[in-house]
C-alpha cells in the first residue's frame, strides 16, 4: 500500500515538473527556489495539495540558510507555483495541481 502511494506521488510530481519545465519556468527560478519547491513537494498531501513544514525544516532539507527560505517562497508565489498563508502561528503552503498550473503559467517562455 505504501509503495502504491509513493508511485502515485511520484507520478503527480512528474506531471507537474514537466509542465513547469516545458513552460520555461524552471529555467527562470533561482536554485534556492527550485530546492524549496522540491522540499514542499516531499511534504504535500496528495489530496489537499497542502503542506506545513516549518521554515527551519525547509531550510535544512533544501540545504539553504533559514534567511533565504522566505525569498525563495516569495519567488515561487510570484510564479504562481504555490500559495502561502499563516494561521495560528503556522505557515501553510498550497501547491497547485497540474491542471491548475496549466492555466496559471505562461504558455511558453523565452529562456534567458
Amino acid at each position: 500500500m505504501k509503495a502504491d502511494l509513493a508511485v502515485g506521488k511520484e507520478a503527480g510530481w512528474s506531471k507537474i515538473f514537466h509542465i513547469v519545465v516545458d513552460r520555461g519556468v524552471w529555467a527562470q527560478l533561482s536554485g534556492k527556489a527550485r530546492a524549496v519547491y522540491i522540499v514542499l513537494h516531499r511534504h504535500v498531501d496528495d489530496v489537499t495539495r497542502i503542506c506545513w513544514p516549518s521554515i527551519e525544516l525547509i531550510a535544512r532539507e533544501a540545504g539553504i540558510h533559514v534567511r533565504n527560505v522566505s525569498a525563495a517562497l516569495a519567488e515561487l508565489e510570484r510564479w504562481h507555483l504555490i500559495k502561502r498563508w499563516r494561521k495560528d502561528r503556522k505557515n501553510f503552503y498550497h501547491l497547485y495541481p497540474a491542471d491548475k498550473l496549466k492555466s496559471l503559467l505562461p504558455q511558453k517562455m523565452e529562456i534567458r
